[in-house]
């Protein structure tokens, strides 16, 4: 008897734990302008827009642009042209005083 009120118990518990998750949770990112992803250094979002230059192919250091111009920074291999339209999930950096945004993943559209 015990046993069947232990797994009843932790079934419980587990469909708590999965409503208070729905509940609660919140999307690491979001989609932002690049003037939202400059405003705050750590800021988390997803960026569209058209690649503008390329900088350096590897590691891939690129300036996007849609309304404002950012350079992004992705470690990864990853085959890009000028004109390109990406997606890219990062977080913004500052680095030898410029805001960068560090790229987590690219996805071309």
């Amino acid at each position: 008897m015990q046993e069947r009120h232990l797994i009843q118990i932790c079934i419980l518990i587990t469909i708590i734990g999965l409503f208070v998750f729905i509940i609660f949770y919140e999307e690491e990112f979001k989609e932002k302008t690049i003037s939202e992803m400059h405003s705050t250094i750590g800021s988390k979002g997803i960026v569209i827009g058209r690649v503008d230059y390329i900088l350096r192919e590897e590691p891939l250091i690129f300036i996007l642009q849609n309304e404002e111009k950012i350079k992004v920074f992705y470690s990864k291999k990853f085959e890009i042209q000028i004109g390109d339209k990406v997606e890219v999930y990062g977080e913004t950096t500052q680095y030898n005083n410029e805001i960068e945004l560090l790229a987590l993943k690219v996805i071309k559209k």
